[in-house]
């Protein structure tokens, strides 16, 4: 069961579920030919941009460890392999090119640390990564201030415009066009919103309330927690007081597990009340587990899983 646009929504059930994929991060790889070549000054030398090999240096900012690697451990991965397909083809321009991979370990506070550290100390020519817009606007005015370029995959809330950071990924309005009023037609009109608590989640579900109000649809209850919090009972206890008939999740990382996990436990069954995610993948859908995650509803522009000619 899915939504008319096909690309942009699935059911989740035991046939179709993923064993593990990071094709929602798969996007960084088209920055890689784009490659932004600037000299950065005399003190870095007439070429700063390629090591004593020959090579073309390109800063990864993921996170490998912490709440968040559920998500970057595999977007890391796709980076590389993105890397070896055009090292494969020749390179850029002749030269191979060179991953610099570091940990952010998903605090905000050593995101900008390591992108400030791939610019300076490794002087990679462009960087690549970071999950959340709380760790994206973290790092923005580090590459404005050393007018390095960043390239940004995921999902965003939109309303901005740097010439140094380019976003490949969806806004928070095309991720719920569909979904929303999918969902208010076949299940109805109340919702309860749950989120992590930052900026995207909070802007998308800006756009959930303007679909809602235009499908006819009402929010009977919100809830932020904190990145990387796993404790929902508190929200499951005002859920069974507001009786919504379908959850909204912008949850993300851990705590997206936690959720579904969660849900389940309680004895929520998703046939009668399902969660409907603008932040689960198929990453995360595989480390829930089938009976966690059957019978919700996700909405992004891609799934590795279904037929594509991409």
């Amino acid at each position: 069961q899915k939504t008319d646009r096909e690309t942009l929504s699935m059911k989740i059930n035991r046939r179709t579920f993923v064993t593990g994929t990071a094709a929602a991060a798969a996007g960084v790889a088209a920055g890689f030919p784009h490659i932004y070549m600037k000299d950065f000054g005399q003190a870095w030398g007439a070429k700063p941009w390629i090591d004593n090999d020959g090579n073309i240096k390109v800063g990864m900012l993921w996170s490998q460890t912490g709440n968040l690697s559920v998500v970057e451990n595999d977007s890391t991965q796709v980076s590389l392999f993105a890397v070896d397909i055009l090292n494969g083809r020749g390179g850029i321009a002749g030269k191979q090119i060179e991953p610099v991979v570091v940990d952010a370990k998903s605090d905000i506070k050593v995101y900008s640390e390591k992108a400030t550290q791939l610019i300076l100390r490794d002087r990679c020519v462009s960087i690549h990564g970071s999950y959340t817009s709380a760790s994206r606007r973290a790092v923005m005015p580090i590459f404005m201030k050393w007018d390095h370029l960043y390239y940004y995959p995921t999902c965003y809330e939109g309303r901005e415009c740097m010439q140094n950071i380019i976003n490949t990924g969806p806004l928070a309005n095309q991720h719920s066009f569909d979904l929303v009023p999918y969902m208010v037609k076949n299940f109805g009109p109340k919702v309860y919103l749950v989120g992590s608590n930052y900026i995207w989640p909070k802007e998308s579900n800006k756009n959930v309330k303007v679909w809602l109000d235009r499908a006819g649809g009402e929010v009977v209850g919100e809830d932020y927690i904190p990145l990387g919090g796993s404790e929902f009972s508190p929200v499951f206890n005002k859920i069974r007081q507001q009786e919504p008939d379908w959850i909204m999740s912008t949850v993300v990382g851990d705590s997206d597990i936690a959720l579904h996990r969660q849900f389940l436990q309680e004895g929520f069954k998703s046939d009668k009340m399902p969660i409907a995610a603008l932040t689960t993948g198929e990453i995360e859908t595989a480390a829930m587990g089938n009976e966690a995650g059957a019978g919700h509803f996700l909405s992004a522009p891609y799934f590795q899983t279904l037929p594509n000619p991409v």
